[in-house]
C-alpha cells in the first residue's frame, strides 16, 4: 500500500498513526510526502489518500487509520476492544473535526476535558489522542509563552505524547516540539537567622579579633591578636619589640621583688634598733655599778 500525505493536519494525523504502529518499518505501507506545488501539477485529490494493493483509492482518514491499525495488529489498542469504546473514539474524532475549524475554542474545550483525564478516552493513548494532537499542535506552537500557560492541561498531555518513542522522531522531524513554559520565580526575602555556635576554634579566634579590632578602633589603640603565636613568630616579634604578654610578666616579677627588698630593709632597721637598745642597757648597767661603788 502507498499513503500519499500533504502538509495539512489530516496528513499529520495519518503520519502519527502509521509511525505509532511502525507500519512503514513493518513494510505494511510506504509513505509518500507530496508538496502543494506537486499536488497541483499532478492534479491529485485534495485530501490525503491511500492506494491499496488492489489499486483502490481511499481518502477517508478514519477508514485509512482503521486499515493501518488492523494490518499492524494494533486496532484494539487504538480504537478499543468493544463497540462502545470504538464508538466513543469515532464520535470524538467527528466532533473534533467540526470544532477544529475554530482552534481557540477547540483548545479551551480540550483543556477543560483534560482537567480530570490523563488521556482523551480511557487510561491509555487512543486514536482520539493522536487526532486531537494533530489538530492542535500547529496552532499551539504559534502561541506566545504567556498564552500557552492558559492551557496547562493540554501542555501536560502534549508533553507526555511527544516523549513517546514512536512519536518522538516524527515530532522532531517536523519541528513541532512544544516547550512547557514556567512561571517566573518570585524570591521572598528571608530574615537573618541567629548564628549558631561555631564549630571550629579558628572561626572563634577570627571573630574575637574582629571585636578587639573594633574596640581598639574606638579607643585609638592597636589591636592585640588573640591567636596563639608559634615559636618562630614569637622570636621575630621579640627582635623588634617585646610582646605585651612578656611586658606583663616582667611587671609581675618586678612587683614581686619590691616587697622582698622592703622586707630586707625593715629587717636591718629592726636589727639596728635591737642592738642600740642592748647598748643602752649595757651602758645603763655600767653606770649603776659605778654609782654603787662610789657610795
Amino acid at each position: 500500500m502507498e499513503l500519499f500525505l500533504y502538509q495539512d493536519n489530516t496528513s499529520f494525523f495519518l503520519r502519527l498513526v502509521s509511525n505509532y504502529v511502525n507500519a512503514e518499518k513493518k513494510n505494511i505501507l510506504k509513505i509518500l510526502s507530496i508538496k502543494d506545488s506537486t499536488k497541483k501539477l499532478l492534479n491529485l485529490p485534495d485530501l490525503p489518500f491511500l492506494v491499496t494493493s488492489k489499486n483502490e483509492t481511499i481518502n477517508d482518514e478514519i477508514l485509512i487509520s482503521q486499515l493501518i491499525t488492523n494490518f499492524a495488529g494494533r486496532s484494539e489498542d487504538l480504537f478499543g476492544g468493544d463497540l462502545e469504546r470504538i464508538e466513543t473514539n469515532l464520535n470524538f474524532i467527528k466532533n473534533a473535526k467540526k470544532k477544529s475549524e475554530e482552534p481557540l475554542q477547540f483548545l479551551e474545550h480540550l483543556n477543560s476535558h483534560l482537567l480530570f483525564n490523563t488521556f482523551v478516552n480511557g487510561f491509555h493513548i487512543t486514536v482520539a489522542d493522536l487526532y486531537a494532537y494533530a489538530q492542535t499542535i500547529n496552532f499551539l506552537v504559534s502561541l506566545s509563552e504567556a498564552d500557552k500557560i492558559k492551557f496547562s492541561n493540554i501542555l501536560r498531555w502534549i508533553n507526555h505524547l511527544q516523549t513517546l518513542e514512536n512519536l518522538k522522531e516524527t515530532v522532531k522531524e517536523l519541528k513541532l516540539n512544544v516547550s512547557i513554559p514556567f512561571e517566573p520565580l518570585v524570591f521572598v526575602p528571608v530574615e537573618a537567622e541567629p548564628k549558631c555556635n561555631l564549630k571550629y576554634k579558628g572561626e572563634n579566634n577570627f571573630n574575637a579579633e574582629k571585636k578587639v579590632a573594633a574596640e581598639s578602633a574606638k579607643e585609638n589603640k592597636p589591636a592585640v591578636a588573640s591567636q596563639e603565636k608559634t615559636p618562630t613568630a614569637a622570636t621575630e616579634d621579640s627582635k623588634d619589640s617585646k610582646p605585651v604578654e612578656a611586658k606583663e610578666l616582667i611587671n609581675k616579677k618586678e612587683g614581686e621583688e619590691k616587697p622582698k627588698k622592703g622586707i630586707k630593709i625593715f629587717y636591718n632597721f629592726s636589727f639596728f634598733l635591737s642592738n642600740l637598745n642592748k647598748k643602752r642597757k649595757s651602758s645603763s648597767n655600767k653606770r649603776t655599778k659605778k654609782s654603787q661603788r662610789n657610795r
